[in-house]
């Protein structure tokens, strides 16, 4: 129920304070151009919520952009997107003031700035009432579409703009941490692959190195084939058909759930019966899974159970031997992604195979070496999964902050106080 501090406030149309603009698609037979021109075209990959992805951008040449110059979007406006994902807003950095926008996002244009901060609007439009507005007037279609003259409909807040602009502030704070631990986290990947790299070519132990068929590595350490060191299988995927055989209680890892991580769960689920019909293998914790099959970022991928869990056909399980650490192959089978990934081309999907895998070439260190590395890389995890951790809860403060804030339920007038 809203309170009477949100009473206070006004409500308007949007179309009362906004005005609802088109982007434009390139032209029929046009491209982007292969190089910088200064001219980005802003698509609906590129937009996030209350930010747009500058790594990545399309850019158009001179005479297309002269084609399109009046379907642009300034730093002052908000955008919307009306198709394929719909509902994400935000509003455009300052380097990106005057790009051109995609066909499938809406440019909002502010009609009195003292009125209205276009933060606060875009913050509005990605809370759970904007988000149920925007629901409500989609077209549900095989292709769902928010037309313009639907936007103009949404109802929105307007407290007086002191307030407007406190709650963006804050909220803006908390975004602003997030993205502080955002940053952190790519930089300790960043670390942690460069440790990795010098850790399996150097060792822990400042031996003296030797060349190899696979490159370089401490004097005492040897060549194996992974066949030799392992025992390594697939899993089978019950029929699909049968419902049954996915009502259960056993954890079933699809290739799209092995992501370079601690496998801890699963999305999918079997029965026993599944197990009994198709005698699958429930793999014990600390099993090694490879993803063989799958596009995107799939294959190539790695995981270590912290669970018993069946597999497909699509994935290689390890079973390790007594002269490999399984944390140690996992960590290795991590820094090989790019190789692994480009390797085993067979018909029109790429895909690895066993027998590949089998022969795949390992460095491999004495056990109390395998440790130390281990123990280096689990610090550099732990500070991963400190950061993750953090932002999640950052994620949930802004979400509660977010509803509170936009519904009345906390007031913002000691926010202005604060800042004012």
């Amino acid at each position: 129920m809203r309170n009477d501090f949100l009473l206070n406030w006004q409500t308007a149309k949007l179309a009362d304070v906004l005005t609802v603009k088109g982007g434009k698609r390139l032209p029929k037979g046009v491209g982007f151009s292969k190089e910088y021109t200064g001219f980005p075209y802003i698509r609906i990959v590129d937009l996030l919520d209350r930010s747009v992805r500058t790594t990545g951008l399309k850019y158009l040449d001179a005479e297309t952009k002269g084609r399109l110059g009046q379907y642009t979007i300034g730093k002052d406006d908000i955008y919307l997107s009306i198709a394929g994902t719909i509902g994400i807003a935000g509003t455009l950095p300052e380097e990106l003031d005057g790009a051109n926008l995609t066909e499938n996002a809406a440019r909002l244009i502010i009609k009195d700035k003292d009125c209205i901060f276009k933060d606060f609007v875009a913050l509005f439009l990605t809370s759970e009432d904007g988000q149920a507005q925007i629901r409500n007037l989609t077209t549900k279609t095989t292709q769902p579409k928010l037309a313009l003259t639907r936007i103009e409909q949404i109802q929105i807040p307007v407290p007086p703009l002191q307030q407007q602009r406190a709650i963006s502030r804050a909220l803006g704070a908390v975004q602003e941490a997030k993205a502080a631990q955002q940053r952190e986290i790519a930089l300790e990947r960043e670390r942690k692959a460069a440790l990795m790299e010098y850790l399996f070519t150097h060792g822990a132990c400042n031996e003296p190195t030797k060349q190899t068929e696979i490159g370089e590595m401490p004097e005492g350490w040897q060549v194996r084939q992974l066949g030799d060191l392992c025992s390594i299988t697939t899993g089978t995927t019950p029929a699909t058909k049968n419902k049954s055989y996915y009502q259960g209680s056993i954890p079933f890892i699809r290739t799209a759930e092995i992501k370079n991580q601690r496998i801890k769960d699963a999305t999918t689920y079997i029965s026993e019966q599944a197990v009994i019909d198709y005698n699958l293998k429930l793999y014990p914790p600390k099993t090694v899974f490879l993803a063989m099959y799958g596009q995107g970022k799939t294959r190539g991928q790695a995981g270590i159970l912290d669970i018993s869990a069946a597999t497909t056909q699509n994935t290689a399980a390890f079973i390790i031997n007594a002269e490999l650490d399984p944390e140690y192959l996992w960590h290795w089978l991590i820094s090989q992604y790019k190789k692994l990934r480009g390797a085993g081309a067979q018909g029109h999907i790429s895909h690895l195979n066993l027998g590949y895998v089998k022969s795949y070439k390992i460095p491999i260190p004495p056990l109390a070496e395998q440790a130390a590395i281990i123990s280096v890389l689990r610090a550099c995890d732990r500070k991963i999964n400190a950061s993750e951790g953090e932002v999640e809860l950052l994620n949930e403060l802004f979400i509660v902050m977010l509803e509170e804030l936009m519904t009345g339920k906390v007031s913002a007038q000691p926010l202005v106080e604060v800042t004012s």
